[in-house]
C-alpha cells in the first residue's frame, strides 16, 4: 500500500498519469496482464513489478510485442534475490533489501515481547540499495 502511494504520489509530483495494474504472483497471469497494459498504453516507457515473476511475464509480453527491453521499456522490480535478477536476459535491475538484518530484527522484535521486555508497537523502515542492471535503460525518445 505505501509503494503504491508513493508511485502515485510521485506520477503527480511529475505530472505523469499513474497506470496501475494488481496481479498475483503467477508469471503467465502477469504476462496477460502486462500485455494488455502495454496494448492499452503503447507509450509505456518503464514498469516498476513487485516481484521477479512479475518483471519475468512483462518482458515475455513485451517480446511478445516486439518490445525491447530496456531499449524501449525499462523493467525494474522490488523483490528479487540477486541470482534471479541476474537469471533473467537482460539482468533485471531491482531493490536490494537488507534481508538478513531485516530478519535479525524481527526475530529481536519477537523474542523482547515473548520476554515481556516490549510491550509497545515498534515500525521499522529499511533502506533498500538500488542495483542497477542490464533491464533499465534512457528513455526511448517519443
Amino acid at each position: 500500500v505505501q509503494s503504491l502511494q508513493a508511485y502515485t504520489g510521485l506520477c503527480r509530483q511529475h505530472q505523469i498519469t499513474p497506470i496501475h495494474r494488481g496481479v498475483s504472483f503467477d508469471p503467465q497471469t502477469t504476462q496477460h496482464t502486462a500485455l494488455s497494459m502495454l496494448t492499452d498504453h503503447p507509450a509505456i516507457t518503464a514498469v516498476i513489478t513487485a516481484f521477479s515473476a512479475g518483471a519475468s511475464g512483462c518482458m515475455q509480453a513485451l517480446y511478445q510485442l516486439n518490445r525491447r527491453v530496456p531499449e524501449d521499456v525499462s523493467i525494474i522490480t522490488t523483490l528479487a534475490t540477486n541470482h534471479e535478477a541476474d537469471m533473467l536476459v537482460p539482468s533485471l535491475s531491482a531493490l536490494n533489501f537488507p534481508n538478513y538484518e531485516m530478519g535479525y530484527r524481527a526475530a529481536r522484535m519477537l523474542i523482547d515481547r515473548l520476554c515481556g521486555d516490549q510491550t509497545g508497537v515498534e515500525q521499522i523502515l529499511f533502506a533498500p540499495q538500488l542495483i542497477v542492471r542490464q533491464s533499465t535503460g534512457s528513455p526511448r525518445q517519443q
